[in-house]
């Protein structure tokens, strides 16, 4: 029996404490790719120990395993292999082993919660696995992921399920975080060209496409939010 091994295309946007921009990294490739997965991750500042500064590729290696372990349950759950609750718990023990570094216990749960949440909504028993979906859009939300794309699919089978309060309040959020995405984006770029990166920063090839595709998919998830705001 042979293991599959995925390549893990990470878009992250990571707002180092203190240097007030934004840094683009990208994980390494894991083997021969068989599947890709793209997450735009932003980690900000006020996330981050005082004085902490993520170096070298301790960063990109970690995000790099918890999204390979991911995609092997996200595989198996597809197959039919495991359960949503199996899916779901083992992207929780994820995420725990990842709970230490600062930049991991924001960035991780992004990676993780992403693939999850996108696997079962996608999932031909969604139905049944509302409270994993529940549980995934929370993680999203409330660890500044960008992804509207994939939290306004959530939010439209949370319908019911969750109250029109509590669909507005993670619509919202779900908004504040992809206009932040979108705002220290262009102030890194800005930054960029002018020769102003920090130190610091973790440095690993950008995968453009992906990161083209990210910030398409997010600008039509918070169009798709606009239904669920309160007015």
């Amino acid at each position: 029996m042979t293991t599959t091994q995925y390549a893990v295309a990470i878009v992250a946007l990571i707002l180092s404490a203190g240097c007030g921009t934004v840094t683009d990294s990208t994980s390494p490739t894991v083997g021969n790719a068989e599947s890709s997965l793209s997450t735009a991750i932003v980690v900000k500042a006020d996330d981050l120990a005082e004085g902490y500064q993520p170096q070298g590729t301790k960063i990109p290696n970690a995000l790099n395993e918890a999204g390979t372990a991911i995609q092997g349950l996200v595989g198996q759950y597809k197959a039919g292999s495991i359960t949503a609750e199996a899916l779901s718990k083992g992207a929780d023990e994820i995420i725990e082993a990842n709970a230490q570094d600062p930049v991991l216990r924001v960035s991780v749960p992004q990676l993780v919660s992403h693939a999850t949440l996108t696997a079962l909504l996608e999932g031909e028993d969604a139905e049944n696995a509302l409270a994993y979906i529940a549980r995934h859009t929370e993680s999203l939300v409330n660890n500044n992921s960008p992804h509207a794309d994939v939290i306004s699919e959530a939010l439209e089978a949370l319908e019911g399920h969750w109250t029109n309060e509590q669909v507005a309040t993670v619509a919202s959020k779900a908004v504040d975080n992809a206009e932040y995405f979108f705002t220290r984006d262009k102030a890194h770029m800005a930054s960029k060209a002018e020769g102003n990166m920090p130190s610091g920063e973790v440095s690993v090839q950008q995968f453009a496409d992906n990161r083209s595709r990210s910030k398409s998919e997010i600008g039509s998830g918070v169009e798709a939010l606009d239904k669920y705001l309160a007015e």
